[in-house]
C-alpha cells in the first residue's frame, strides 16, 4: 500500500505561464510510484487540458518540461498531479491559488509548434 505525497512547487501561485513557451513544471514526490498523471484545470474545476500522462517520476523532485499550449483562454488555472497507481496520491500546483495562463497564438518554442 502506498502512502505517498505530491507537493507543487512550479507555478507558483500567480506566476504567469504563456502559451507557446516551454515551462519546466516541478515537484516534490514521496513514495508514489513510478510515474503520475498532470492534468490543468480551470478555477470551476473543468478540465482543460491532459498535459502528460504517465510522466516519470525522478528521485524525489521531478520536472516535467511542458510544451505549453497557444489556444486556452487566457485565465486562472491549476495542475493536479496523480500517481498512476492510485489517485488517492495527488496534488495540487500550485498547492494554494492559481497560476495565470495568456493565450498566445504565435509560437516562442518549435517544438511547442512542431
Amino acid at each position: 500500500c502506498l502512502g505517498g505525497t505530491i507537493e507543487g512547487v512550479y507555478p507558483a501561485e500567480n506566476q504567469e505561464v504563456v502559451g507557446g513557451t516551454l515551462f519546466d513544471i516541478v515537484f516534490n514526490t514521496n513514495n508514489v510510484g513510478p510515474a503520475v498523471d498532470i492534468l490543468m484545470y480551470d478555477q470551476s474545476d473543468n478540465l482543460k487540458s491532459v498535459v502528460r500522462r504517465a510522466s516519470r517520476v525522478t528521485g524525489n523532485t521531478t520536472t516535467y518540461t511542458w510544451p505549453v499550449p497557444r489556444t486556452l483562454t487566457t485565465g486562472s488555472y491549476y495542475l493536479y498531479v496523480s500517481s498512476i497507481l492510485t489517485s488517492s496520491i495527488a496534488g495540487r500546483i500550485p498547492s494554494a491559488g492559481f497560476f495565470s495562463y495568456t493565450r498566445n497564438y504565435k509560437c516562442e518554442d518549435h517544438s511547442v509548434c512542431a
